[in-house]
């Protein structure tokens, strides 16, 4: 009997990912990191998409899709009960040679925010957060009315990796501030009610004792006081509170007028 041939669908359509939320990466690792192991590779944040994981130099996919909640146990092996905070940012220390990377409640010395807690484990067991967004390049087009829009549209509705992206980093130099050396904000690139998430100091000279923190101008610490008594050694701030600008904006103090660093300050914009 002869058979007739059907279209499988309507206007002959047809999709295929362009896989801008699965980027690939190549693990620099010394060892091969496992099929939903979260990973930090190419400056992308995510978890091991392939079954067979990454070798060591080799090249895998990584999925970064932030439209999704993420449960895992890859936490600090030793916390304390319900470190976990919901509403509070996440951080994700790096794998690094032999050693598998984890997710933790506090910024730690190459830890880096990656996302908002949803959910947790009354024992700190596991963790549930809902990721941020990553962006690849410029393949997400979007008109000024949220339209998606073809190559053609205005330039202005392109936004641009960094408009994609919430949390942003403004630096600034600390070169003697002793009494306190206050930062605006508009000289930072920040505004009214963006919200501080960590702070990293990078030291640029030996100093013995050399601390610094930062605070609301004329209010309250925002800070911790960061040792930077070591040149070119980056550390983050312990803790991070009433991070939410006001209009005076901000002032960096240290322990003495000879001590001197570099602020690197990660903020989500309001």
């Amino acid at each position: 009997m002869a058979m007739t041939p059907q279209k499988a669908s309507n206007y002959d359509f047809h999709t295929e990912t362009l896989h801008d939320l699965v980027p690939e990466v190549e693990n620099s690792s010394l060892r091969t990191v496992l099929h939903n192991e979260l990973v930090l590779l190419k400056g992308f944040f995510g978890e091991v998409c392939d079954y067979d994981g990454i070798a060591t130099e080799a090249k895998g996919n990584i999925c970064i899709d932030a439209n999704r909640t993420i449960h895992t146990n890859q936490v600090k092996a030793v916390l304390d009960p319900a470190a976990f905070t919901v509403g509070n940012v996440i951080y994700f220390v790096p794998q690094s040679g032999n050693n598998v990377g984890y997710l933790a409640p506090t910024a730690e010395a190459t830890a880096v925010p990656v996302g908002i807690i949803t959910g947790a484990d009354a024992a700190s067991k596991w963790v549930e957060f809902r990721p941020f967004v990553q962006t690849a390049d410029l393949s997400m087009l979007r008109d000024v009315k949220g339209v998606v829009s073809g190559i053609t549209a205005d330039i202005t509705a392109i936004e641009t990796e960094a408009a994609l992206h919430p949390v942003k980093m403004a630096t600034a130099v600390v070169a003697a501030a002793d009494a306190g050396i206050d930062l605006t904000l508009a000289a930072l690139g920040m505004k009214l009610g963006d919200t501080i998430v960590t702070v990293f100091a990078k030291s640029t000279a030996s100093v013995l004792n050399a601390t610094v923190k930062i605070g609301h101008k004329g209010g309250a610490d925002i800070t911790d006081t960061i040792d930077i008594d070591t040149a070119n050694t980056v550390i983050a701030a312990a803790s991070v509170a009433a991070g939410v600008l006001t209009a005076d904006g901000l002032t960096a103090t240290t322990a003495s007028a000879t001590d001197a660093c570099v602020l690197y300050i990660m903020y989500i914009p309001a």
